[in-house]
């Protein structure tokens, strides 16, 4: 049996060579320690606990519970983050100052996840913070504002309701995006020049549903149910795109001592006054303006009106009062208890566009203005310029 004789040699010879490379300590090296780093290792944080609390280093903090005082807490750093956990800061009778506050100017603050309530100053007052962070944070019930933030912030996913002044007020530069405020006393949302709003809702505040400062945009808000404006802008070039006014019980939207801009694609409907309320140079442009207490649309000097439709509203569809220099173009206008088109200003050019079943008649046109042709499609079947009435 050769070939037995051969394998048991080589299986020998294996087990020789194993058993030399398995040598080694058999002692254990010692007892087991844990491997993993503790949660203060990977961010190391430090607990609130009660109020009032002063916040004098940077780091990251936090909220271990709910917590009420007659002070809040002070932030006298740059850089801290500060993670209310889901709980809530209550201000204690007599509360003397504001939920959460930035002493002196500071930088890199964040602030998250919170309610923050019933403080006789601002809920949040971040007006001595730059480029710093506030989301998730519902500001009620406060004296003055929810919400004040400095220049260079993001406001994210926050709510005011009940403030008694504004809901959230941002300096300039600031993004606020999808944030509600509801029944504040003056404002629902102000921003200074060269911010953005984003889909974001303001309902039933007390004056004003949003405001914005110069070379500012809103983009996708409502506003509903304010004593005064829906929208009420103040500056150059502010754009409104994509959003919605209704039921306010003056204007819908309103650029007020302005100069410029853009006003695109939004609905306005059931506002006490006038709809759309454009600056000089203004665009207004593809939006819906329906069932007003007074005009449409009411553009200033210098502006472009395209492509609108008006409709329902109580006296004119689209009116020129003073202004000169007006594009008025390709609109329709219908269903207006007084006029389509009102131009009683000079030197505007007017074409293109339609109107039918208005109470008085389609086109009341001054003098000192230029029109293209109007009538029905056998008067001007072959007039690219003329202006439709049937």
């Amino acid at each position: 049996m050769k070939i037995n004789s051969v394998f048991a040699m080589e299986l020998a010879g294996f087990c020789v060579v194993a058993s030399a490379f398995a040598q080694g300590p058999l002692t254990p090296p010692g007892a087991p320690a844990p491997t993993m780093k503790t949660l203060e290792q990977i961010e190391p944080r430090t607990a609130i606990t009660s109020l009032p609390y002063t916040i004098t280093q940077p780091g990251s903090y936090y909220l271990t519970g709910n917590l009420a005082g007659p002070t809040g807490i002070v932030i006298q750093a740059s850089g801290v983050t500060l993670d209310l956990m889901g709980f809530e800061l209550a201000a204690a009778t007599p509360s003397f100052t504001s939920g959460i506050r930035a002493d002196g100017v500071r930088s890199n603050i964040t602030i998250r996840n919170g309610t923050v309530r019933g403080w006789l100053g601002q809920g949040v007052n971040m007006f001595n913070a730059r480029n710093s962070l506030l989301e998730q944070l519902r500001a009620s019930d406060n004296i003055q504002s929810g919400i004040l933030t400095g220049a260079g912030c993001m406001i994210i996913a926050c709510s005011a309701t009940r403030n008694v002044v504004n809901g959230i007020v941002g300096g300039e530069g600031n993004l606020v995006r999808d944030c509600t405020t509801v029944t504040n006393g003056n404002t629902g949302i102000f921003v200074g020049g060269q911010s953005i709003i984003l889909n974001s809702t303001a309902v039933d505040n007390g004056n004003f549903g949003m405001g914005a400062g110069s070379h500012s945009r809103i983009e996708n808000c409502v506003a509903k149910g304010h004593a005064f404006d829906g929208f009420n802008v103040t500056g150059e070039n502010i754009v409104i795109v994509n959003s919605t006014a209704s039921a306010n019980q003056r204007y819908g939207i309103y650029y007020f001592l302005s100069d410029g801009g853009e006003v695109r694609q939004c609905t306005v409907s059931g506002n006490g006054q006038i709809g759309i309320w454009g600056a000089r140079g203004t665009i207004i442009r593809d939006n819906t303006a329906r069932n007003n207490g007074t005009d449409g649309i009411l553009a200033g000097s210098d502006s472009h009106v395209i492509g609108n439709l008006c409709e329902g509203n109580a006296e004119n569809g689209i009116r020129i009062q003073a202004g000169s220099g007006v594009r008025i173009e390709s609109n329709h206008a219908n269903n207006n208890l007084d006029h389509g088109f009102f131009i009683i200003g000079t030197d505007n050019l007017i074409i293109k566009n339609s109107t039918r079943g208005n109470g008085t008649d389609g086109y009341f046109i001054l003098a000192g203005n230029q029109e293209g042709p109007i009538g029905d499609m056998s008067a001007i079947q072959y007039e690219p310029w003329g202006n439709f009435e049937w």
